[in-house]
């Protein structure tokens, strides 16, 4: 199988030249069929909040509409997938979305899917969605596939799936001997589209196409075969673009934090839209007027937010911003956790100096090998190289729900101290207090802001 992260706007062309896919001129909507033949429709939204659809057979009164059920995979994402139980085959429907209260496109399809009878061959397609960030998460990922008929048919659809807390997915989708689209001109030009950008060459094996479409609504893609059934995708996203990790989310604030390739200043703005960067937040360590901390390690609190709310933020080092505006959902609120403090001590390379300015993480590691939350802290100068974070503040990968960590759960450690050094290392959940302490060494460990730079 030959795969590449790529834009889904290449295969939104492709599809488009043969009339496969309708996409509104900002919004996206797709159509396909989950496992169980049910109609699938997956909104692509440009912004997060609650998205309503509901739709109606074109033959009955036009008072008589039905609410589609929305797939629950997480609150205020900019992608939704819906489940129209009650679609027949054949028939035409008027379908109607809006987000926060915005129509998000009004569209007129004619439904043409057959329920797959026991004796169709049928085989599994799987793979796996990861992020360039190891610490992000690729949960309810939203999982498009289409086989290469829907390249010629005006109304083809594709299956529907979404990924489970590791990343994986697997879908079973039905055989059939199909061709590229009759049409000479759109036969080639889609064949080259497709074998330039994804990687799907004409062959005998029946070809699949798979897109994924993560909660912020970014899409990537690739292909697979009869022949080579595992797709795995990976977001390979700019390393400049968000050279940040977010960590300590809840539902009134959350952290940023980053390292330099040199000391010098480093503050966040942040807002509730990317145009409206209006509020500041500095080094939680700084004690200047005006944001005036240097360090090459830099953490920052974004605090006052509202519970359940998309907020841009962009980092600045030196007066000058780093990377592109970002976007992080506050988590909704949980009830209060019961405090489980962790705390440990860092030092530099001597083995004696405390590692005043280290960033340290510490990420809960299910048995399943999935990961909560990201929680950190830094270390000022005042702390004497000791690090405390409160381990009952850990969330799901997604920060909708406490963390199920228990006696089997294992914590990842580390520490990022820039030029000082890194160091990481596992502990036991229910270890006792102190963790082993650490001893800054050259940054072989993890690219912690997923940067480029150790």
């Amino acid at each position: 199988m030959k795969m590449r992260g790529q834009s889904v706007a290449v295969l939104l062309v492709a599809f488009c030249l043969v009339g496969a896919l309708s996409v509104a001129s900002a919004d996206e909507m797709h159509f396909g069929r989950t496992d169980n033949n049910h109609l699938a429709v997956v909104v692509n939204a440009t912004d997060a909040g609650k998205c309503e659809l509901r739709f109606r057979d074109t033959r009955d009164d036009e008072t008589a509409w039905w609410t589609a059920e929305e797939v629950n995979l997480g609150n205020a994402r900019k992608s939704h997938m819906f489940i129209l139980t009650e679609a027949k085959e054949g028939h035409v429907y008027r379908v109607e979305t809006t987000v926060s209260g915005r129509a998000v496109s009004h569209l007129e399809r004619k439904i043409v899917f057959s329920r797959q009878d026991a004796t169709k061959d049928r085989m599994t397609l799987f793979g796996t969605v990861g992020m360039r960030n190891p610490r992000a998460s690729a949960e309810n990922t939203i999982i498009i596939i289409w086989p290469k008929r829907s390249f010629e048919e005006s109304d083809g659809l594709g299956y529907v799936t979404t990924t489970d807390r590791s990343g994986y997915w697997s879908c079973a989708v039905a055989l059939q001997e199909v061709d590229m689209p009759r049409q000479p001109r759109q036969r080639d030009v889609v064949a080259e589209l497709l074998d330039r950008e994804l990687g799907i060459v004409s062959s005998e094996a029946e070809m699949f196409v798979v897109t994924a479409v993560d909660r912020t609504g970014r899409s990537v893609s690739g292909s697979g075969s009869t022949a080579d059934p595992v797709v795995n995708l990976t977001y390979m996203d700019d390393p400049q673009s968000c050279a940040a990790v977010v960590c300590n989310v809840g539902d009134k604030a959350f952290a940023v934090a980053w390292t330099s390739e040199e000391e010098t200043t480093g503050y966040v703005y942040y807002g509730l839209s990317a145009e409206n960067l209006d509020q500041k937040a500095c080094d939680a360590r700084d004690e200047t007027a005006g944001c005036g901390l240097v360090d090459d390690t830099h953490y920052a609190e974004l605090t006052g937010l509202t519970p359940e709310t998309m907020i841009y933020y962009r980092i600045y080092e030196g007066g000058e911003p780093r990377g592109e505006v970002c976007e992080t959902m506050v988590g909704p609120t949980l009830p209060t956790p019961e405090p489980a403090t962790r705390y440990g001590e860092v030092v530099r390379r001597d083995g004696v100096t405390p590692a005043a300015g280290t960033l340290v993480f510490l990420t809960p590691r299910l048995p399943d090998n999935s990961e909560c939350s990201l929680l950190c802290t830094v270390i000022s100068e005042d702390d004497d190289g000791f690090w405390v974070i409160n381990k009952g503040n850990a969330r799901t990968a997604t920060n909708e729900a406490a963390c199920p960590a228990g006696p089997d759960t294992i914590e990842v450690q580390e520490a990022d101290g820039a030029g000082d050094g890194c160091q990481e290392q596992t502990y036991g959940w229910g270890q006792p207090n102190p963790a082993p302490e650490m001893v800054l060494a050259a940054c072989e460990c993890a690219d912690l802001d997923a940067d480029g730079y150790p």
